[in-house]
């Protein structure tokens, strides 16, 4: 009986190695965060400024959506015999797929970019480039022209995938997940819009249409508050008064119930405290884009990425967007 205790014990102990191993391991990679009251009801009135917020950062989805629906009316436009730009069947695929095969271009510098310059800038940021594909399209006379509005385009719909980590840090985790879900609502909306103005316009009429559109969505997101997680814990380990005071603006704005408040405001002053700041590497942008995706290298990190890569290389070979 002693022997089958001292086994037993043995094993225990070897299990809690294990997990105190593991539990180093993740927090090496992630932050330790405060327990927070998940159970707690919350009413509208506490999450509305979040939904209101998340809303208008979710706008910007909608040239993404825009994007797909607008290649079939552009090449019906061209092909039409009233302009003078003739493309083939080898421009037109092109022309249809530069937008989805520069996006991922965007989505990647989009990464460092938010850690430097904040979650707000990017997403004003990403507006800019889209406005100036308009305008192209609007006085394209020539194949080129086209292309490089397209290839704008598509860095400009790759960039606001800032989006999703600017709505992951600000909202309540009761409501988090359906938020974070409003991508594909919005996504959607935009493929709608034009199909729906096609009945009545032509592809140049429509550039113009998008362009007061991007400009709308450009003042409205002045609007939003900044990140409090990023003012806080993205600036080299420096944390004077003056963030701080942003921080807790920033936060008041998103969270009204005081006792919410103050918990997201210890959640992230712990996340802040517990995150190591490499201060030589984030001197210069090069330095700071190296340091970025070096952690790109340890397994958890590639391992969920690999995951998240083939799910949805499913799904879009599966055909969830066939607007082209």
């Amino acid at each position: 009986m002693n022997k089958i205790e001292k086994i037993i014990e043995g094993r225990t102990h070897t299990v809690i190695e294990h997990d105190k191993k593991l539990h180093n391991e993740v927090s090496n990679f992630l932050p330790r965060i405060t327990n927070r009251n998940s159970e707690k009801k919350i009413t509208m009135a506490d999450v509305t400024p979040q939904i209101i917020a998340s809303c208008i950062i979710h706008c910007m989805t909608i040239k993404s959506g825009i994007n797909m629906a607008y290649s079939t009316i552009l090449l019906d436009g061209l092909e039409s015999d009233n302009v003078d730009m003739k493309v083939t069947e080898s421009e037109a695929s092109w022309i249809a797929s530069l937008v989805t095969i520069t996006l991922p271009i965007g989505s990647l510098i989009a990464g460092p970019l938010m850690d430097k310059f904040g979650r707000k800038i990017v997403c004003l940021l990403s507006c800019v480039p889209a406005a100036i594909a308009w305008v192209s399209l609007i006085f394209a006379k020539s194949l080129i022209t086209i292309y490089a509005a397209r290839v704008v385009a598509g860095i400009s719909a790759g960039l606001t995938t800032v989006g999703l980590v600017y709505i992951s840090e600000i909202t309540h985790p009761q409501i988090r997940s359906m938020l974070l879900c409003l991508t594909s609502v919005f996504v959607s909306f935009g493929i709608l819009i034009p199909c729906c103005l096609a009945v009545m316009l032509d592809w140049r009429k429509m550039n113009i249409i998008f362009f007061v559109l991007e400009c709308f969505i450009f003042f409205i997101l002045y609007f939003v508050p900044e990140s409090p997680y990023w003012l806080v814990c993205f600036q080299n380990g420096m944390l004077d008064e003056k963030r701080i005071c942003k921080m807790k603006h920033s936060l008041r704005q998103l969270n009204k119930r005081q006792t919410i408040y103050e918990e997201e405001y210890s959640r992230i002053m712990e996340t802040c405290g517990n995150r190591v700041v490499n201060d030589k590497a984030s001197k210069n942008i090069i330095a700071s884009v190296k340091n970025y995706y070096h952690t790109f290298a340890s397994p958890e990190a590639y391992k969920p990425m690999l995951i998240l890569f083939l799910l949805f290389l499913l799904q879009q070979l599966s055909g969830s967007y066939m607007c082209t």
